[in-house]
């Protein structure tokens, strides 16, 4: 889920980046600068949202004051439409991500056998012109080039039309045009699904024909050029990544070519994009955690899972946000007991988002949910993430200890022996220190469910998982 949320980012910051250069720079001939703008407007895209500035504040560590929130539940009957496993959600994520880079892959592969169709069509008998290496009578090719491979459909053109094809041809090898074309090739198969970059590519092959146009007119003539540019038009266009002589209507190409330069003081505009980029950086980039203050020893971020409209998992009117809050707030009163400072993400019937709950920082985090699977499945499962050697080997000690203490309560919820490894949740892949989603047991099971809507029960979690605690910070402490 995370790629696809990048390539959001990307396509939004392409976007509108790709607005600025339509209402303040389309219009100019500046057209080397509009070509580096767009290029570097793409790569900026692709940066920012990738890079990770944080900045810490102080985190306010509370313990929470006032008891639980209700003793007993009322019974009800399972909401079925509501229930669904973690596993199907990531299955399903998954094969969203694989099918996106599978349209990829497919459009970067079709785009490279273009390629080498035209590396192939170019092996033939050619004649030199300086740099560059002329082709003639290939079909379905037209008056084109790509770097310095120039091909000409008709080999009976006039002398002033080959002039004028090798001249637009050059200058197309010469600014490296073609480098364009294969980045934009990359870009396109990596944002196929965003609109905006089918934009860019329209955008730059009309930069390069019109800069062509201009530095051909500047050495062979304004009406010599743009009457061989009308003499030399068709209407078929090649498939082929190609510099094409006749690529764009000739009505724009020749409004352009006799259009008063833009004077150059209006390079200011550039100027504009400035805050624009830092706007987005800022939007993108930047990250501000909740950094517990120094010398405030250890500190318990717990994460009651959903809140607000999100009611997560129900059974009946029973609300898993109600009761991992509940047990949140019980971890919470234990910690002030045990001398440990419990941060909790939410402290109320709030919903925050998966980002927020993340800027959270402590030494260590859990977060807390109630599963929603087959009657028969019962018990506490641990879900962790992927993480260094160093923080791994915490969280495994903390799992250890988890089991253990649960163990010992007879009468309440087992913790199963397998670890699950879901590095697809966000806040397991976004929190770099010690972390685990805990689901604490499953509503579709009547033992389970019982001993949940009972206030002894969600008091046994809470003590189990505050005895967890407690022994981790004594033997990590000790370490």
């Amino acid at each position: 889920m995370g790629i696809l949320i990048y390539l959001a980012q990307v396509s939004l910051c392409s976007a509108l980046l790709y607005l600025f250069y339509h209402f303040l720079l389309k219009r100019t001939s500046f057209f080397q600068e509009n070509r580096f703008f767009l290029i570097l407007a793409l790569a900026f895209s692709f940066i920012v949202p990738a890079i990770d500035i944080t900045f810490e504040k102080a985190a306010l560590v509370n313990s929470i004051q006032g008891g639980p929130e209700t003793e007993q539940h009322a019974f009800g009957k399972i909401d079925t439409g509501s229930g669904v496993a973690l596993e199907s959600t990531f299955d399903l994520i998954h094969t969203l991500v694989l099918g996106y880079w599978l349209i990829a892959a497919l459009i970067f592969l079709r785009g490279l056998f273009a390629v080498a169709v035209v590396l192939i069509k170019a092996r033939g008998e050619a004649e030199q012109h300086g740099r560059l290496k002329v082709f003639y009578g290939l079909k379905g090719m037209g008056n084109s080039s790509f770097f310095n491979l120039v091909f000409l459909e008709n080999a009976q053109l006039s002398d002033l039309q080959k002039k004028v094809v090798l001249t637009h041809e050059r200058i197309h090898a010469e600014q490296r045009h073609s480098l364009d074309k294969l980045l934009m090739l990359l870009c396109r198969s990596i944002l196929w699904a965003n609109p905006a970059i089918y934009i860019y590519e329209q955008e730059l092959e009309k930069l390069h024909e019109f800069q062509a146009d201009i530095l051909s007119a500047a050495q062979l003539g304004q009406k010599a050029y743009a009457r061989s540019l009308v003499d030399l038009a068709k209407e078929s266009q090649s498939n082929y990544p190609l510099h094409a002589l006749s690529t764009h209507p000739l009505k724009s190409r020749l409004s352009m070519l006799f259009a008063p330069t833009t004077i150059h003081s209006l390079r200011w505009r550039y100027l504009f994009s400035v805050p624009l980029a830092i706007g987005l950086m800022m939007v993108f980039s930047l990250k501000f955690v909740y950094a517990v203050p120094a010398g405030t020893g250890f500190v318990l971020v717990v994460d009651a899972g959903h809140g607000g409209k999100d009611a997560g998992t129900t059974w009946g009117n029973v609300k898993e946000k109600e009761l991992v809050l509940d047990i949140a707030r019980r971890i919470s009163e234990h910690g002030s007991v045990a001398g440990i400072k419990v941060l909790l993400t939410r402290n109320d019937d709030s919903k925050s988002t998966l980002k927020e709950r993340a800027n959270n920082r402590g030494n260590l985090f859990i977060s807390l949910h109630t599963d929603s699977l087959a009657p028969q499945v019962n018990g506490i499962r641990i879900l962790v993430g992927d993480k260094s050697a160093v923080v791994e080997k915490k969280e495994q000690l903390f799992t250890t200890l988890l089991q253990k203490q649960f163990s010992l309560d007879q009468g309440g919820l087992k913790v199963g022996n397998t670890i699950v490894r879901t590095p697809q949740l966000y806040l397991l892949r976004q929190y770099t220190l010690p972390s685990v989603v805990l689901e604490l047991g499953n509503l579709n099971n009547d033992a389970d469910r019982t001993f949940l809507l009972s206030a002894s029960g969600r008091e046994a979690i809470a003590e189990n998982i505050m005895g967890s605690v407690e022994n981790y910070r004594r033997q990590t402490k000790d370490n």
